[in-house]
């Protein structure tokens, strides 16, 4: 697990084909800057196959944190990888 953030959360796992990150505590400003690195990171740890952003331990969750989500599904979608989100 790594800590990003007062007690922001983003754990990271691969479990068969897909890559899953587990972000709990409260995303606030600095949160989702550190956020999308995470989730970057999450994207190198396999190359291929799907990847789920797991939100349901997120305190609050705003629409700009859905936005930092979005463009790393972007990215990830430029490599052929589809991202899910978990509420």
């Amino acid at each position: 697990m790594r800590t990003l953030t007062g007690d922001l959360t983003v754990s990271y796992a691969v479990r068969g084909k897909t890559t899953v990150a587990t972000v709990g505590g409260t995303v606030d400003d600095e949160g989702r800057r550190l956020l999308t690195e995470g989730l970057e990171a999450a994207l190198g740890l396999r190359g291929r196959g799907p990847i789920v952003v797991d939100v349901s331990a997120v305190l609050v969750l705003e629409p700009a944190t859905m936005l930092c989500i979005a463009a790393v599904a972007r990215e990830a979608a430029k490599a052929g990888r589809d991202v899910s989100v978990r509420i």
